[in-house]
């Protein structure tokens, strides 16, 4: 019997950002190790802006 895998909330935001990230104006302008540097950075900034939008619902 298989287990069905469900992906997490955690994976499902990343592949939206990642998705976001991933124009051909972004994958144009930068390097290889440029471009995988600027898509972890993006990410890093787009997850810690989302956590202080929850941050800020949760006390209003």
């Amino acid at each position: 019997m298989k287990k069905k895998k469900t992906k997490s909330g955690i994976h499902l935001l990343l592949k939206k950002y990642r998705t976001l990230f991933r124009i051909p104006e972004n994958q144009n302008h930068y390097s290889g190790e440029d471009y995988r540097n600027a898509e972890r950075l993006f990410l890093k900034h787009a997850l810690e802006q989302r956590r202080i939008e929850m941050q800020d619902d949760l006390f209003k």
